[in-house]
Formats: C-alpha cells, structure tokens, sequence
C-alpha cells in the first residue's frame, strides 16, 4: 500500500539535518520511506543506515503508525537508527521499535568516508532523476528531443569517467552504474518512435549471449542498432572475468549516437562505427551475435554465397554473418521464420547453408519475442564447422523460463553444442 505524500516542507528539513549529521547520501522515497540515510560500511559500501518519518501534526496514535513504518524500514533496508520529525521535535525510537524518545536530532555517522553506492534500485531513481532534469534543461535551451538528450547525457557520462548523483556528489559503484544506464537507455529508446526495433528483448539477448558463450575473443553484431545484444556480451564476460572486443555496425548514425555513448561506458572493450554490412566486408571473428532488420529489401540484389543474388534481408544477413566466421566460430541470430519454410530462393539457400556450415540450433519463439512485433521469432545458432545434427525446439509461453540459465532447453542446447566449459561457469 502506498503511503501519504508527507509534507515536502519537513522531508526538507529531515533531509538536511541527516547531511548535516554526516550522511553522504540521502534520499526521499514518499511510496516507501520519507527519508532514508545512507552510511559507509566497513567495505566500502554505502548502505542505508537511518530512516525518518515525517509526521505533522504528531500525536499517539500516529506514533504507532510511524513505528511499524520504522519497523517495515528495518526488515527490508536493514537500518540501525530510525526516527520521527515533526518539523519542531525530533523522536528516536529504541532498539526493539516499540517507543519513541524526543531526543535533539539524528545522530551523527561514526566517520564521513564517501563510499561508492551499489544498491541498484537507489542508483535507478536517481539517475533517472538526474537524466529528466538534463533532458528539461537541454529541451529549453537547445530544443533537443529526449533521445538526443540521452545521447549527451550518455557521452557527458563517458567523458567525466563515471558518474556522481544528487547534491551529495555520492559515486556509484561501475558495474551498477553500467546495469542502471542499460536500463534508462531501454526505456527512453522504448518511448522513442521506432525505437524498440533498435532493441532485442531482454531475455532473448541475455539467452543469446549464454548460448554465444564466452570464449570469444572478438565478438561482432553487424546490424547492432543500440548495441543491446553487445551490453549482454559486456555483463557475460564481466561476470566470468574473461576479456574480449567487441564490435557493433549498423548503417544508421542515429542509433549510432546512442551505441557509441554505451559503448565507451561498457566494462568490455566495445567498438562501433558506421557502415552497410551488406556493402563493406566485416572483419573476421569467433562469434556473431545479431538481430538483424525484419522485414528487410535490398535495394540492390546482394550475392549469396551460393552464387545466387537477392534482396530478401534475411537471407543476406544469414550469408552476411556466415561469412564474417573464423573456422569453428559461432553465430547466434534472431530471425523471423519465414526463411525456414519458404520455397524458392529460401529453399536453395537452406540446402546450401546445411552443406557448408553446421546448423546447429533452430528454436521457435512465440510472438512477443522480437519487440514492437507481433510475430513470432527463431534463434539461430550457425557454427563454421562441419555440418552435423540441429537441435530443434518450438518454445511457447514459458519461453523465458526455458532459455534462463537453468532452463531445461537451455541446459539441452548446451549439451548438444559439446559447451562443458561454459556449463561449468553457469553452474
């Protein structure tokens, strides 16, 4: 249940007097907590360390409430000191929660390291906070759009080498930092006109990269948009402390602007430039990892490995990405499934990719899988090996259970692909 908005006057004031006793980060949370906070801990960490509620007028019946406030805050915030402001008087309450004592004020922290803030939720809001204050200023003065807004406030973030949030100037920990900016580029790329199709679904990207592992040491999406699917590349090898580089091209600088800004942010070496990977040949590498354009029609008819010529996008993009393989490197794509059925040219070109490559997975996606679509979706899994067997799946509506590390499917595929390793570091 949501709480009263308090009145904003006394979170002011309790907000202050919480500085002024040394807290390095405060933070208002009116559907939560009034006030909460944060302290250094012996790591380094900062972690919330007191809470207030603001209560005008005050009487005992409302004490009772504010307790059991206080008390929720401890239960799920972990904090040791908890009081409650009335704008005139402050009231501590004592160790089991049960009453409160008028006592001057909140007592200081113990010493006033700054820390660096890991609670990703905190880290969320605020930056969040700080983006839509930047994104107001740069739309009065320089009539920007929000997703031009985003592009500075992402490249201002990789120039300044990280990120300081509120008035505090608190600093927040990189690896949450990184999640958190994922998250905002999301959403306002979400709100943005065309902007989902410059994204791949959350669980479908972090599922490709798993299956694209991580013994890569070049990874490459040609038709990047975003840079989505290269941000989960970046969290799979930062978590299994592996390096690698990791190169994203896409004909559209537009979307560049905001892969490029995420790029110099990621934990990962990452590159991207602009270019038609229909056009210009791509560098060698051991993984592909792509959503490639739906629906897509050349304008002029690209050859085919098998020497045939089309404009159909999708068979290109298949050849394109084959192409671009080291000998036993892997590529995992997202396709519509059309391309599996159809007759003709997509039939011939079928043939031809089963003689020269290993199809080594064919998983069926329901509708919803490919954002902004309603159509359903295959992934791909290519190996440039000898052919041998595909392991083939239609998944339905518990897919993202299927594909998440300890899915079913998931645990299958890797048996099937021969990944002990990477099976081992999922474990």
């Amino acid at each position: 249940m949501t709480k009263p908005r308090p009145d904003q006057s006394l979170t002011r004031a309790a907000e202050e007097a919480l500085r002024a006793a040394g807290y390095p980060l405060v933070t208002t949370d009116a559907g939560r907590f009034d006030v909460v906070g944060y302290a250094v801990d012996e790591s380094g960490r900062l972690k919330p360390d007191a809470v207030v509620e603001a209560k005008r007028p005050f009487d005992e019946g409302l004490a009772d409430d504010a307790l059991e406030i206080l008390a929720r805050a401890r239960s799920e915030l972990a904090t040791r000191r908890h009081y409650v402001f009335t704008g005139s008087s402050w009231f501590a309450a004592d160790s089991g929660l049960r009453r409160l004592t008028l006592t001057d004020g909140p007592e200081p922290v113990e010493h006033h390291a700054t820390g660096r803030l890991k609670d990703r939720d905190v880290a969320k809001r605020l930056l969040s906070s700080a983006f839509w204050a930047w994104a107001e200023r740069e739309r009065g003065q320089r009539r920007l759009r929000t997703k031009e807004s985003l592009d500075d406030f992402l490249l201002s973030l990789s120039e300044e080498g990280g990120l300081t949030l509120g008035p505090d100037n608190v600093s927040v920990d990189p690896d949450v930092l990184w999640a958190v900016l994922q998250h905002l580029t999301v959403r306002v790329l979400g709100q943005h006109a065309g902007g989902s199709e410059l994204l791949t679904a959350q669980s479908v990207a972090s599922a490709m990269a798993r299956i694209a592992g991580s013994e890569g040491s070049v990874y490459l999406d040609p038709f990047c948009g975003s840079g989505s699917l290269l941000w989960h590349v970046a969290d799979l090898l930062r978590d299994v402390g592996r390096q690698a580089h990791l190169l994203g091209r896409d004909i559209n600088a537009g979307v560049l602007a905001t892969a490029g800004a995420m790029a110099r942010l990621s934990p990962v070496p990452m590159t991207v430039e602009q270019s038609d990977s229909f056009a210009a040949a791509l560098p060698m590498c051991d993984r592909v990892i792509s959503q490639p354009p739906v629906g897509l029609r050349l304008e002029k008819p690209f050859e085919l490995s098998n020497g045939a010529t089309t404009t159909d996008g999708e068979l290109s993009s298949i050849d394109v990405c084959l192409r671009a393989l080291e000998p036993r490197g892997r590529a995992v794509l997202q396709l519509t499934r059309g391309w599996t059925f159809r007759s003709g040219a997509s039939l011939r070109y079928r043939r031809h990719l089963a003689s020269r490559a290993r199809v080594a997975a064919l998983i069926g996606l329901p509708s919803g899988s490919l954002l902004g679509m309603k159509v359903p979706s295959t992934l791909v899994v290519l190996a440039a090996e000898e052919p041998g067997d595909t392991f083939v799946a239609q998944l339905e509506q518990d897919w993202k259970e299927q594909l998440a590390p300890d899915g079913a499917v998931f645990r299958a595929l890797l048996a099937h692909l021969g990944d002990q390793y990477h099976d081992a570091e999922l474990a």
